[in-house]
């Protein structure tokens, strides 16, 4: 079994390593001329982060989670819009990614970070300012430019992309 010290080392390696991923996939896109996908890699990488460290920035200026006896999980939003971009930008295995955030969101229970009330309220304010902005990306990056002259709806997935 671990001890409290090895698993906050596994804790701790989370996030830096699916950053690592993210940016992977995002130079893959550059390396193979997939300038939509490298857009939206990109894009949504940027505004990933401002969206988690801005909404801490936020709770630190005005203690909103505070004052309701919470606290803002950086790791968990760090955590679910890497999670959000490694998934959309991937097409093999797409349920891992969600799956290591799970398992994430127990070790910092287990770990006793966060009571689930701070993980699920981060999760739910990051989701609403990140994911409607990323999802349209995500979809309109993945009209071909003839379609978007037309008029034409996005297709389902962005299997063309990857």
């Amino acid at each position: 079994m671990l001890t409290y010290e090895q698993r906050d080392a596994v804790a701790d390696a989370v996030f830096p390593t699916l950053a690592l991923i993210a940016l992977f996939h995002i130079g893959q896109a550059l390396a193979h001329k997939r300038w939509p996908l490298f857009g939206f890699g990109l894009a949504g990488a940027v505004y990933g982060m401002f969206t988690a460290y801005g909404l801490r920035y936020l709770d630190i200026l005005w203690p909103h989670w505070h004052r309701l006896g919470l606290d803002y999980s950086t790791h968990t939003a760090v955590v679910l819009v890497t999670v959000t971009l490694i998934t959309l930008m991937t097409q093999k295995q797409r349920w891992v990614w969600p799956l290591i955030a799970g398992a994430y969101a127990g070790l910092m229970l287990y770990q006793a970070y966060h009571p689930l009330i701070d993980i699920v309220t981060t999760t739910l304010v990051v989701g609403f300012f990140f994911w409607p902005p990323v999802f349209f990306l995500y979809r309109w990056q993945a009209t071909p430019p003839s379609a978007k002259a037309n008029g034409q709806k996005p297709p389902g997935s962005v299997a063309g992309l990857t």
